[in-house]
């Protein structure tokens, strides 16, 4: 969790989470249903690409998922 992701958390209630190349917003919705009992307002999906100093790997998939303003996800620490 990065200090943005966190910010992001604590004012406007997003939550982003690390997916599957393959999923799209209907598949990830229905997971964050089904794992945290929540219902997503809004679903954002970020293919991504890390550049290291001397080398590419591979790229990921992350979505950024708003919730109401009376839901919340808790992780466990």
């Amino acid at each position: 969790m990065t200090e943005k992701t966190y910010r992001q958390q604590e004012v406007a209630n997003k939550y982003v989470f690390k997916v599957h190349n393959d999923a799209n917003k209907n598949d990830i919705s229905a997971a964050i249903q089904y794992i945290y009992k929540v219902t997503p307002l809004k679903v954002n999906v970020v293919n991504t690409v890390f550049k290291g100093r001397k080398l590419v790997r591979r790229a990921f998939k992350k979505a950024v998922i708003t919730l109401g303003k009376d839901q919340k996800i808790e992780f466990a620490a």
